[in-house]
Protein backbone atom coordinates (compact mmCIF):
# COMPACT_ATOMS: atom_id res chain seq x y z
CA UNK A 1 0.00 0.00 0.00
CA UNK A 2 1.34 3.12 -0.38
CA UNK A 3 1.43 5.94 1.60
CA UNK A 4 -0.92 8.39 -0.34
CA UNK A 5 -3.90 5.06 0.20
CA UNK A 6 -2.46 5.29 4.10
CA UNK A 7 -3.29 8.71 4.31
CA UNK A 8 -6.94 8.38 2.42
CA UNK A 9 -7.67 4.84 4.34
CA UNK A 10 -6.56 7.19 7.40
CA UNK A 11 -8.99 9.80 6.69
CA UNK A 12 -11.51 7.67 6.68
CA UNK A 13 -10.79 5.79 9.57
CA UNK A 14 -11.17 9.50 11.72
CA UNK A 15 -14.51 10.18 9.68
CA UNK A 16 -15.63 6.74 11.05
CA UNK A 17 -14.30 8.03 14.26
CA UNK A 18 -16.08 11.21 14.39
CA UNK A 19 -19.55 9.89 13.76
CA UNK A 20 -19.07 6.94 16.77
CA UNK A 21 -17.69 9.80 18.94
CA UNK A 22 -19.24 12.71 18.42
CA UNK A 23 -22.36 14.62 16.49
CA UNK A 24 -20.17 15.77 13.81
CA UNK A 25 -21.06 13.70 10.74
CA UNK A 26 -18.05 14.55 7.84
CA UNK A 27 -20.22 13.44 4.89
CA UNK A 28 -19.00 15.70 2.20
CA UNK A 29 -15.27 15.18 3.36
CA UNK A 30 -15.66 11.69 3.78
CA UNK A 31 -17.89 11.21 0.23
CA UNK A 32 -14.47 13.53 -1.53
CA UNK A 33 -11.88 10.73 0.18
CA UNK A 34 -13.99 7.47 -0.59
CA UNK A 35 -14.70 8.28 -4.37
CA UNK A 36 -10.88 9.06 -4.45
CA UNK A 37 -7.54 6.96 -5.23
CA UNK A 38 -4.94 7.40 -2.61
CA UNK A 39 -3.09 10.16 -5.01
CA UNK A 40 -6.75 11.95 -5.52
CA UNK A 41 -7.62 11.64 -1.91
CA UNK A 42 -4.37 14.07 -1.55
CA UNK A 43 -4.93 16.25 -4.24
CA UNK A 44 -8.25 16.83 -2.91
CA UNK A 45 -6.90 17.39 0.05
CA UNK A 46 -4.31 20.06 -1.15
CA UNK A 47 -7.42 21.81 -2.76
CA UNK A 48 -9.52 21.69 0.41
CA UNK A 49 -6.28 23.51 2.39
CA UNK A 50 -5.36 25.92 -0.28
CA UNK A 51 -8.76 26.76 -1.18
CA UNK A 52 -10.72 26.54 2.01
CA UNK A 53 -9.45 29.99 3.52
CA UNK A 54 -10.73 30.57 7.07
CA UNK A 55 -14.08 29.54 6.54
CA UNK A 56 -13.69 25.81 6.40
CA UNK A 57 -17.43 24.82 8.15
CA UNK A 58 -15.94 21.21 9.14
CA UNK A 59 -12.73 22.82 10.28
CA UNK A 60 -13.82 25.15 12.37
CA UNK A 61 -17.02 22.27 13.96
CA UNK A 62 -14.00 20.18 14.78
CA UNK A 63 -12.22 22.75 16.47
CA UNK A 64 -15.46 23.88 18.67
CA UNK A 65 -15.61 19.49 19.06
CA UNK A 66 -12.31 19.57 21.33
CA UNK A 67 -10.93 17.49 17.85
CA UNK A 68 -8.40 19.64 16.63
CA UNK A 69 -5.65 16.82 16.15
CA UNK A 70 -8.12 15.17 13.36
CA UNK A 71 -8.44 18.24 11.17
CA UNK A 72 -7.34 17.87 7.65
CA UNK A 73 -4.89 20.47 8.40
CA UNK A 74 -3.34 18.59 11.84
CA UNK A 75 -3.31 16.01 9.38
CA UNK A 76 -1.38 17.68 6.70
CA UNK A 77 1.30 19.39 9.06
CA UNK A 78 2.04 15.61 10.37
CA UNK A 79 5.31 14.42 9.43
CA UNK A 80 4.46 11.18 9.15
CA UNK A 81 2.15 12.30 5.55
CA UNK A 82 4.85 15.26 4.97
CA UNK A 83 5.84 13.97 1.52
CA UNK A 84 2.75 14.16 0.23
CA UNK A 85 2.27 17.79 0.99
CA UNK A 86 4.14 20.58 -1.03
CA UNK A 87 5.45 23.83 1.83
CA UNK A 88 2.66 25.87 0.33
CA UNK A 89 -0.10 23.43 1.20
CA UNK A 90 1.80 22.50 4.45
CA UNK A 91 2.07 26.24 5.31
CA UNK A 92 -1.44 26.89 4.96
CA UNK A 93 -2.35 24.10 6.93
CA UNK A 94 0.07 25.26 9.75
CA UNK A 95 -2.16 29.48 9.54
CA UNK A 96 -5.39 27.79 9.81
CA UNK A 97 -4.26 25.86 12.57
CA UNK A 98 -2.80 28.63 14.40
CA UNK A 99 -6.07 30.97 14.01
CA UNK A 100 -7.55 32.06 17.63
CA UNK A 101 -10.87 29.92 18.36
CA UNK A 102 -13.53 32.14 16.68
CA UNK A 103 -16.14 32.88 19.92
Amino acid sequence: MSLADEFRQAQLDVCAELRRETSYNPSRFEQGIRDATGDQAVAFTRRLIVNGGVGATGFWRMRKLGRRHQTIEAQVVDPHWGELFDQHTIEAAQWRLNLPDQE
